[in-house]
């Protein structure tokens, strides 16, 4: 079984989160210049970026 997230900033810029249960695959696309990159992440990969990911918001919030 897979869940599909998807989110478009409003600026062109659109994300697919496809998770299942070994692996997250992302895929971030800019519909106006046409680029896209896609990602596959095991579980163990997803968590440290989550982590990565919280640490720069906390960063961008108290500076």
């Amino acid at each position: 079984m897979k869940e599909i997230y998807n989110y478009e900033d409003g600026f062109g810029g659109e994300m697919a989160v496809i998770a299942n249960h070994a692996n997250i695959q992302l895929t971030t696309s800019d519909t106006i210049e046409g680029d896209s990159v896609t990602m596959q992440l095991s579980l163990s990969e997803t968590k440290e970026l989550i982590k990565s990911l919280k640490l720069a918001i906390k960063y961008a919030e108290t500076n």
